[in-house]
């Protein structure tokens, strides 16, 4: 039962996010998405503010399946964002339950839609994230320092 009540708070989250997604999809044409027949949703976390294809996300998660175009675009970038909001608090331990030992990560989320060639940065971001053997741990003054 809770998952049910989890899917339709995200599903409803989906809807109410707020941002402007119109810079992101803003001259994009029909070309730039693949015809693969998986029109998938894809949400990553990145350890650096533009990655390209050959940088390996630190998390990825495929949602659902949204149409290869502009709207669907749209609607995957909003779920990433709901999902991201959603698992907040949490988001500390799952990335060091990734990433093991880390100082001062910083974090930014992306989406994007049937296998397309570039992500696209949903707005998101996070920083000072410390983590010891796969733990989350405060970071030390120490640690901020660049």
């Amino acid at each position: 039962m809770y998952k049910f009540l989890l899917r339709i708070v995200i599903a409803s989250a989906v809807f109410t996010v707020k941002g402007d997604f119109t810079e992101t999809i803003a001259n994009k044409t029909h070309d730039q998405y693949n015809t693969s027949t998986e029109k998938k949703c894809e949400c990553a976390v990145f350890n650096t503010s533009q990655p390209t294809l050959e940088d390996e996300p630190i998390m990825m998660q495929m949602t659902i399946q949204v149409e290869c175009n502009d709207e669907g675009e749209t609607t995957c970038s909003k779920l990433c964002e709901a999902l991201a909001l959603a698992a907040h608090d949490e988001a500390p331990k799952l990335l060091c339950a990734t990433v093991g030992n880390y100082n001062n990560l910083e974090v930014f989320l992306y989406s994007r839609v049937c296998d397309c060639d570039t992500w696209h940065f949903t707005g998101l971001s996070r920083n000072n994230i410390c983590c010891s053997e796969y733990e989350a741990i405060g970071c030390s003054e120490e640690d901020l320092t660049p």
